[in-house]
């Protein structure tokens, strides 16, 4: 997965000649309009000028140490965003925020679900999860760190009904083979956990509806050669 953007130093490099203000704006328009108190003390702002600006209102606390730049409601891909900075730079979107983002759920009007490596006390507003993600769970989704697709079906498992399960596996692509071979591993590596065996019914059903549509391409396909080798006065016939 490419580095995650709470932890890319590409935002350090702007341009150091820019006003602060310039390169701030930058910053919160990389990450959907928020930014983490650790990125502003970087930019060269003091604890103290923080302060300062969320009491003057160009700063809106949404986190412990996570602020909205100049307004007051981020947006969806805003409190996303602004839930991951909440972390240290192996935080990830996960679960129900991990597949409201990616439109397989209604948006979250609840807490924001996080998955950490351990555990730390909660903030208002998040629901961390504790796991240790392997790199090819993680991704990036319009810039935020998340859950990759597959993983996010083996969290959704757990906490779905049968029938949002397999909507949400048909909105995720489970038709497509090299999918269907993710999620397989995934279930495999993920044996045990609740819903497992939920996703394996859904997997199984997808390899027969496939078996079924190439049974019938394959028929056309042999129909289709054999009326190539008629006369056309015999085609027409057919």
């Amino acid at each position: 997965m490419a580095a995650e953007t709470h932890s890319n130093p590409a935002w350090r490099d702007q341009d150091r000649s820019r006003p602060r203000g310039a390169r701030l704006a930058v910053l919160a328009a990389r990450q959907h309009g928020v930014v983490a108190h650790r990125q502003l003390i970087a930019l060269g702002l003091s604890a103290s000028a923080i302060g300062r600006r969320a009491q003057t209102g160009s700063l809106h606390r949404v986190h412990r140490a996570v602020y909205a730049v100049g307004h007051r409601r981020p947006t969806e891909e805003g409190r996303a965003m602004a839930a991951v900075l909440s972390g240290g730079g192996s935080t990830v979107l996960g679960h129900v925020s991990a597949a409201a983002l990616r439109g397989w759920l209604p948006a979250v009007r609840g807490p924001m679900h996080i998955i950490e490596p351990r555990s730390r006390i909660g903030d208002r507003g998040l629901r961390v999860h504790v796991s240790l993600l392997r790199e090819d769970e993680r991704a990036l989704h319009d810039g935020i760190p998340i859950t990759e697709a597959m993983r996010t079906l083996v969290d959704l498992a757990s906490v779905l009904s049968s029938h949002r399960l397999q909507r949400a596996a048909d909105l995720a692509g489970v038709a497509q083979p090299d999918r269907r071979r993710r999620l397989e591993r995934l279930a495999q590596r993920h044996r045990g956990r609740r819903g497992i065996t939920r996703l394996r019914s859904i997997l199984a059903a997808a390899e027969r509806d496939a078996a079924v549509t190439r049974s019938v391409m394959e028929d056309r396909l042999v129909a289709a050669q054999l009326c190539a080798l008629l006369d056309p006065a015999d085609r027409n016939r057919i």
